[in-house]
């Protein structure tokens, strides 16, 4: 892995568990407060979207990340509420000053 690579590696939190029939995807970071109104909106809009306008924004974002080299993140929120069978859940908590935990949690 090279250096530039390395250093925007953050720690994180995946869990799958199985509950009511159905399959989940918990995951979880830190992020600093700059971030999370930002990711907050995001999510919000994926929530309130239905399957096919989670297609068609698929589509869209993935067109626009090959194009300006994106990490793909954003994709892998979307990808995660187009196979999710309900609306995305997620949450931010403040740890100490300037940091909040955020959780996502997806049924399939």
């Amino acid at each position: 892995m090279h250096q530039s690579q390395t250093a925007e590696l953050r720690d994180s939190v995946i869990v799958v568990g199985y509950e009511e029939g159905h399959y989940y995807v918990l995951c979880g970071r830190v992020f600093d407060k700059r971030t999370v109104n930002t990711l907050r909106e995001q999510l919000m809009l994926l929530q309130n979207m239905n399957k096919d306008d989670l297609n068609l924004y698929y589509k869209q974002e993935y067109q626009k990340a090959h194009y300006i080299g994106s990490q793909g993140a954003k994709l892998g929120l979307i990808e995660l509420a187009r196979r999710s069978i309900f609306p995305i859940e997620f949450d931010f908590n403040k740890v100490e000053q300037g940091l909040y935990f955020f959780y996502l949690k997806t049924v399939v």
